[in-house]
């Protein structure tokens, strides 16, 4: 099998025919589906999401490769247009040495000219000098752009030899993050800095209720002391907003300045598109960072190193707390770009460390 094959079919709905055809003569006989295809549908709807969820990645262990797909209208928020047949596409591709996490391991032609048994620095005298370097679920990972496909290598043993080859297309933010396009932006879309102007006050300020109408958003009828998060403008608009309690930060905030239920605005989330499924926001965010940015660019806006950071999975964060507010950003270290950006009023910083809560960038 050459992977070349396999890639070819990136951004294609396994509903398509020709597709349908490779996976099948490739023994390749499960589908991604809906809930609502789901067999547990009907008597355990929970257990539906959570297969229909599953679906979606596909681990064909016996010809040592992965498939990994996504529902084609979020496919389309990160991509732009595709096949029309099928609601998933194939988004992303992984190929696996032998005995990688239990697969037997792949024998065909890996793209780039790659082997498994080549060592990190054979494999960047191939491919060049990589884009980025970093560790994945504890390996050793570098970033090669190839042509119009990024391929995430990982090495096994330190940098003994290629365990894993982790293949996809360029996306909108890959594209703004190489320089071959310009970020997307709504002139119509929130003020992201008005609206951190706005931390700290009552989450019925007039002020706040005219930023936010716009959005369709009004607290009127509403009691936001105890929301948490809202969620209402996050899939459309990429907005979350975060209230809490006045009377929680009594060292803080007087009370009498918080009417009704006492709810203080307290934060909100901006998520880049496909995140969450969400479209996605597409107005300024703080400090001039883009959603391209990688996580040497974002430390050079601040100059300084974070006040915290953490990392884990094929996600890492970062938090800086500057005079006020608490800025925290979340990137992915595979696409090694910025997704989330989380801003909270510096008060609550303090309050949810004592309450061993951790704010929700998440």
């Amino acid at each position: 099998m050459n992977a070349t094959d396999l890639l070819h079919f990136l951004g294609h709905s396994p509903a398509e025919p020709e597709f349908e055809a490779w996976l099948t003569a490739n023994r390749v006989y499960s589908r991604p589906h809906t809930a609502q295809d789901d067999y547990d549908y009907k008597d355990e709807p929970d257990k539906a999401e959570r297969n229909a969820a599953d679906s979606e990645v596909e681990e064909a262990e016996h010809a040592g490769f992965c498939l990994i797909y996504d529902d084609s209208e979020n496919y389309r928020r990160l991509y732009g247009e595709t096949s029309p047949a099928g609601a998933f596409v194939l988004m992303q591709v992984a190929f696996f040495a032998q005995d990688t996490q239990s697969y037997q391991g792949f024998q065909g032609e890996l793209p780039a000219g790659l082997q498994f048994n080549l060592a990190r620095k054979q494999v960047r005298q191939l491919l060049g000098k990589p884009l980025a370097c970093r560790k994945v679920k504890e390996l050793n990972v570098d970033l090669f752009l190839h042509g119009d496909v990024l391929l995430d290598v990982s090495y096994l043993g330190g940098e003994a030899g290629v365990g894993i080859v982790h293949a996809r297309g360029l996306h909108r933010f890959d594209r703004c993050m190489l320089g071959r396009d310009i970020p997307r932006k709504d002139p119509t879309a929130l003020d992201s800095a008005a609206l951190a102007r706005l931390l700290g006050g009552s989450a019925y300020s007039p002020a706040l209720e005219a930023l936010l109408a716009p959005l369709g958003w009004s607290s009127q009828g509403e009691q936001l002391a105890d929301a948490d998060d809202v969620l209402n403008l996050m899939q459309q608009h990429g907005i979350t907003l975060y209230y809490r309690d006045a009377s929680e930060f009594n060292n803080t905030l007087k009370i009498r300045d918080f009417p009704g239920d006492h709810a203080v605005f307290a934060g909100f989330r901006l998520n880049r598109a496909g995140d969450m499924h969400s479209n996605g926001f597409e107005g300024e965010l703080p400090l001039h960072m883009e959603f391209h940015h990688t996580p040497q660019q974002l430390r050079a806006l601040f100059q300084r190193a974070p006040d915290w950071e953490s990392s884990g999975g094929d996600t890492a964060a970062m938090r800086w707390d500057l005079p006020h507010c608490s800025l925290h950003l979340m990137y992915s270290l595979l696409d090694w770009q910025l997704y989330r950006v989380t801003v909270f009023a510096p008060f609550t910083l303090a309050h949810d460390s004592a309450r061993h809560r951790v704010p929700p960038t998440a």
